[in-house]
């Protein structure tokens, strides 16, 4: 079973790698595009080649299934993946509009509240963030919760995966900052599953293939300023992560992420994430690991 699924890894990764250039192209010939911190037009929206990976992959769990009726008996929880992709897409398209057709001007809460209060302006950034929070409850609350479960419980693994979604997309002010902040955390919910042997391993695979393939495909262009994630791409790896963590990991984890989050947030309302990081030597040290020098802007 396992070699079927890194022989299936690969298969993904050859695809994504063969269909990438055309992407490219498309977002380019759409002008699909916003400049980078040196000036130039680049791809934007990047979180929409991890969509698009994503699809082909439930595309195929969604054939394995109807070809194979048993498959749930031997493990995969088809009920999982299944609202896992539809909160993640939905996220993505929640993104892409601001993306392309949102406010860049209000930041924050206070910000977004401003364009209201001020000129009666509902900014995609709060369409977005209702959104983010109704794709997290109802994967909270899927069809395979023990709706028995204490509200606290459910508030918290809420309240990880919608922190999440905005905190990853707080760290994309740099190339690469992203998916370092989601690879690391990512890391740490894999080790704790398999230390503690907690929440659907199978499942947790079959969640994590598409959008692994997906970085391992971005992050090298990334990294050198030739395309950005965009919000599509971080609200989209904040969501995937946050989905990890609850599936991956206990409460006392999950509380400890989600004061970090909190912090992280409480952080960048009040000073710059980058000007913070490049005022420490190992934080700087590592942000900058990967990636291509140039002039950059807080």
């Amino acid at each position: 079973m396992l070699m079927a699924w890194v022989l299936y890894s690969l298969l993904l990764y050859f695809l994504g790698r063969a269909l990438m250039p055309g992407w490219i192209r498309f977002m380019e010939n759409h002008r699909l595009t916003d400049s980078n911190y040196n000036g130039d037009r680049i791809p934007t929206a990047g979180g929409l080649f991890i969509v698009m990976m994503l699809v082909i992959h439930s595309l195929v769990i969604q054939g394995i299934a109807y070809g194979k009726p048993t498959a749930g008996s031997q493990g995969i929880n088809l009920a999982l993946p299944n609202v896992y992709t539809l909160g993640a897409v939905t996220v993505a398209f929640l993104g892409f509009l601001d993306d392309t057709v949102g406010h860049k001007t209000p930041k924050g809460f206070t910000g977004h509240w401003g364009l209201w209060k001020e000129h009666r302006v509902v900014s995609t950034g709060t369409v977005k963030a209702g959104g983010i929070a109704v794709a997290a409850m109802l994967f909270v609350l899927r069809g395979d919760t023990d709706l028995s479960a204490p509200w606290g419980w459910v508030a918290l693994q809420w309240l990880c995966i919608v922190l999440a979604a905005n905190g990853i997309n707080l760290l994309d002010t740099r190339p690469g900052r992203a998916f370092k902040g989601f690879g690391a955390l990512y890391l740490l919910a894999t080790a704790v599953m398999m230390l503690n042997d907690q929440g659907h391993r199978q499942d947790f695979l079959v969640m994590s293939l598409p959008v692994l393939v997906s970085m391992a495909l971005l992050l090298g262009a990334d990294l050198k300023g030739q395309i950005m994630l965009g919000d599509t791409g971080a609200n989209l790896l904040g969501f995937v992560l946050g989905c990890w963590i609850v599936q991956a990991t206990g409460w006392k984890l999950q509380l400890l992420l989600l004061a970090g989050f909190i912090l992280l947030h409480a952080i960048t309302w009040r000073h710059s994430l980058s000007r913070l990081i490049d005022n420490h030597r190992w934080l700087s040290w590592l942000d900058s690991l990967g990636r291509e020098s140039g002039p950059e802007k807080n």
